[in-house]
């Protein structure tokens, strides 16, 4: 998919893809005087040029696609922008904390077992919240819903000195991983789709970085949905406004 940039006052306003280029056209944010230029296309030209449909230097340009309700920058709910390297900071610290706390007491206290999950399930839930928003369904927090009830009852059954408990606590802990993995893989396909309605960008998540590190490189993206929506408002400047 192409890349238009807007050249204005010495200043390049971008990317944007030739249907947002119409639809600011269309509120009169850009005008159709304005300069522009093609992401790998020599020279510039006006926008008129670009929204005729015609080939610029022989390189034929994206159709234009009518917008979709999803189409607008601002129409995008704000993704968890604490940076992914805190992220996993936090998870770490949290693990450390409570296992110290459980060598110091000597044994296995169930208390400190349930309140060790508590923030990660807390930091994840963030990150589904984000996708029910934006997907207006809630596949991911059902999924992590089911995951949290299974990750708690495998500590809970753990502890039990009934052998069947204990193979029941294999079986839960087995099952948090299969959901586990649904919400992180349920993640990745919103994220996918906020690339691609939302920047114009046909980019595709790794599924074994997906399987693999989960919440840390879901937040990755999620990081740089977030610098790109709060580069193309603070760039954009009066292309923006009444949109």
């Amino acid at each position: 998919m192409q890349q238009y940039f807007i050249l204005r006052d010495d200043k390049e306003y971008g990317p944007y893809t030739l249907d947002y280029l119409k639809r600011y056209v269309e509120k009169g944010n850009i005008r159709p005087e304005d300069w522009a230029r093609v992401d790998g296309v020599e020279g510039k030209f006006y926008v008129s040029e670009l929204l005729s449909g015609r080939a610029v230097n022989g390189a034929p340009l994206d159709p234009i696609v009518a917008p979709t309700a999803m189409t607008a920058l601002r129409e995008a709910p704000q993704p968890p922008n604490v940076h992914w390297g805190v992220w996993l900071c936090i998870i770490l610290a949290n693990n450390m904390l409570f296992h110290m706390l459980s060598l110091k007491s000597h044994k296995s206290d169930p208390i400190l077992v349930m309140l060790s999950v508590v923030l990660p399930l807390i930091l994840v839930g963030w990150q589904t919240l984000w996708a029910q928003k934006f997907e207006q369904k809630r596949t991911a927090l059902i999924y992590l819903s089911v995951a949290s009830v299974l990750i708690v009852s495998t500590q809970v059954l753990s502890l039990q000195s009934d052998p069947g408990m204990k193979i029941l606590a294999g079986v839960a802990a087995l099952a948090y991983i299969v959901f586990w993995v649904l919400t992180a893989f349920s993640l990745r396909a919103s994220v996918e789709r906020c690339y691609r309605e939302c920047e114009g960008m046909d980019r595709s998540l790794s599924g074994v970085m997906t399987f693999f590190f989960s919440t840390f490189y879901i937040q990755y993206h999620f990081n740089e949905i977030s610098q790109r929506m709060a580069a193309r408002r603070k760039a954009g400047g009066d292309l923006f406004t009444g949109v």
